[in-house]
C-alpha cells in the first residue's frame, strides 16, 4: 500500500511540474483572504498534527501583521522559572521551517513555567539549516495566513502552536494589501487541471503519512523525509 501511495503522489508531483512549466508565462490570481496582511507575502506549507497538509500565503505569528521579533524562549530547567528571562526574538524572514519537538507525541510537547502553558519547538534558520534550534513558545500564539482553496480564493486561517506539526516556508513576495474578487486584466484564469492535481498530490500525502506509520520504525526513518521533502515541493509547486 505504501509502495502504491508513493508512486501515485510522485506521479502527481510530475504532473504538477508539467503544469507549472506549461503556464509559467502567465501570473496572478483573485483573491478573498483576510484584508489585513503584512507587509510581505510569507509563503509555503503547513502541516497539522493530523498530517493535514496545505499551501498557504502571508503567515504571521502572534497577529494577523507580524513577521518579524517573535518572542520565543529557552527552556529552563526550574519549573518555577519565568522564560521571559531567557527570550530570542526571530523574523520568519530568517526561517526555514518551525517543527514542534516530537510530532509523535503531541503531547509530550506542551510544558508549564509559572501556570502558563508553553510547547516546545524546534527552529531552522536559512543561515544554518544544518541544526535545529530548541525554543518554547506560548501554547495560546497562533500562526495566520491565507490558505489557497482553488487558486483564486483564500480563506483566512489561524492555527495555534499546539496542533502544528511542521510549518515550512518556501519563499517570500511583495505583498498585495487589496483583496480581489474579480481578475485584473494581468491575471491568470482559474487553473482546474492544477486545483485538481494539487488537490490529489495533497490528499496522496496525508494517506503517505498515515500508512507510513503502521511501519516498522527502521522503514519509517527511511520514508519520512522523503514525505516531508516532496511536501515541501508540492507546496512550492501550488503556490506558484
Amino acid at each position: 500500500m505504501v509502495r502504491k501511495l508513493l508512486i501515485s503522489t510522485v506521479s502527481c508531483l510530475i504532473i504538477l511540474l508539467v503544469t507549472q512549466n506549461q503556464s509559467h508565462a502567465t501570473s496572478g490570481s483573485s483573491s478573498t483572504g483576510s484584508s489585513e496582511r503584512p507587509g510581505r507575502n510569507i509563503y509555503g506549507t503547513i502541516t497539522d498534527i493530523e498530517n493535514n497538509f496545505f499551501p498557504f500565503e502571508y503567515l504571521a505569528v502572534g497577529s494577523r501583521t507580524e513577521t518579524k521579533k517573535i518572542p520565543v524562549y529557552t527552556e529552563p530547567n526550574d519549573p518555577d522559572s519565568n522564560p521571559a528571562a531567557n527570550t530570542t526574538y526571530i523574523d520568519l524572514d530568517e526561517i526555514v521551517a518551525i517543527k514542534i519537538a516530537d510530532p509523535e507525541k503531541p503531547t509530550d510537547n506542551i510544558v508549564t513555567f509559572e501556570g502558563r502553558e508553553y510547547v516546545r519547538i524546534l527552529v531552522i534558520f536559512k543561515n544554518n539549516a544544518e541544526k535545529a534550534h530548541p525554543y518554547i513558545i506560548e501554547k495560546k500564539t497562533a500562526i495566520y495566513c491565507d490558505e489557497d482553496i482553488n487558486q483564486r480564493h483564500k480563506v483566512a486561517r489561524s492555527l495555534r502552536f499546539d496542533v502544528i506539526k511542521k510549518i515550512t516556508i518556501t519563499g517570500f513576495k511583495s505583498a498585495d494589501r487589496v483583496a480581489t474578487t474579480t481578475p485584473s486584466p494581468a491575471a491568470k484564469p482559474f487553473d482546474e487541471k492544477k486545483f485538481h492535481n494539487c488537490s490529489q498530490a495533497q490528499q496522496d500525502l496525508k494517506q503517505l503519512s498515515d500508512a507510513t506509520k503502521q511501519l516498522p520504525a527502521h522503514q519509517q526513518g527511511i520514508l519520512t523525509p522523503i514525505i516531508e521533502q516532496i511536501k515541501d515541493w508540492v507546496g512550492a509547486l501550488c503556490n506558484n
